[in-house]
């Protein structure tokens, strides 16, 4: 279910400010996001980004260089040789490209459980965050509304808010879930209801306390509409569900689109109703040349 599909039609609270202030700072001391992570994004954000630094970031932890080697070797990026060091990556797939590996490589630490109810939704978490990031950078790439690397980026992590939700109160989630099916409310509007805040709203707040750059900032709360257009939130917004749509087996009829899709974010990227069909038709199949490429 698309979590768009009942919002039209019951009152959703305005966030509490200082419920959410008081969970975004429990998420310091979480520590969600290695370090390195940290770094890499500290440093490919800034004025001047010198591979050398983003290298010396990289190499002070092992087992994180080493995953983040055999995925620039993957087929996904087709390179012309052999990756054999971190410089050599940072050279051929450029600054935002590693930025993003080393987001995939960091975040998925987020989303492992400490028991197998809690692994298996948050692995459902994460496959549903790649596919976004897919979708996004498609997207990104065919409207030319975003940079396709930052839209990755915030397609990645849209759903981190949730982790972190899990993390603090693991047995809330059945909480939630009843409410869901028992009302047929969105998972979102359950949370505000509940907590003062939902997870797009505790990670645009975590986002600012972890210094994220303003333009992936204002991406990350993707179940609310901004004041003024934002295409890196709308695009995010959109392929959350093209990820939804693609899992479900890809196909849908055009009035229960309508129902799936943020208006705003349709707005705010020029997608019309004529256009609807079509345009998920050609996101989704992106996505799935984009998993084949993956799983090569």
């Amino acid at each position: 279910m698309s979590p768009y599909s009942h919002q039209k039609h019951i009152n959703i609270p305005e966030p509490n400010s200082k419920n959410l202030a008081e969970a975004s700072q429990k998420v310091l001391d979480l520590a969600v996001l290695p370090h390195v992570v940290f770094k890499v994004l500290e440093i490919s954000n800034s004025a001047e980004s010198p591979a050398a630094a983003i290298e010396k970031a990289i190499i002070v932890d092992p087992g994180f260089s080493t995953k983040l080697l055999a995925q620039a070797n993957s087929a996904q990026y087709g390179l012309p040789k052999k990756v054999t060091s971190i410089r050599e990556a940072v050279m051929y797939l450029g600054l935002k490209a590693v930025r993003n590996l080393a987001m995939s490589v960091g975040t998925f630490d987020l989303f492992v459980g400490k028991n197998d109810a809690e692994s298996l939704r948050r692995r459902f978490w994460w496959r549903h965050s790649l596919d976004t990031a897919l979708a996004a950078k498609w997207i990104a790439h065919s409207s030319r509304a975003a940079n396709p690397d930052d839209a990755y980026t915030v397609g990645l992590l849209h759903l981190v808010g949730k982790t972190i939700m899990d993390r603090m109160k693991p047995r809330d989630h059945d909480v939630i879930a009843e409410r869901v099916s028992k009302d047929g409310f969105s998972e979102y509007v359950v949370e505000r209801h509940l907590y003062g805040y939902h997870h797009g709203d505790l990670l645009e707040k975590s986002g600012e306390r972890w210094g994220f750059p303003i333009e992936l900032g204002q991406g990350l709360n993707y179940l609310v509409a901004p004041e003024t257009p934002i295409p890196l939130r709308s695009i995010v917004a959109i392929s959350s569900v093209i990820a939804t749509i693609a899992t479900s087996g890809g196909t849908k009829k055009i009035e229960d689109l309508h129902d799936m899709f943020p208006e705003w974010a349709l707005e705010n990227l020029h997608i019309t109703d004529g256009e609807l069909q079509i345009f998920v038709d050609d996101a989704v199949s992106a996505l799935t040349s984009a998993q084949v490429q993956i799983a090569s």
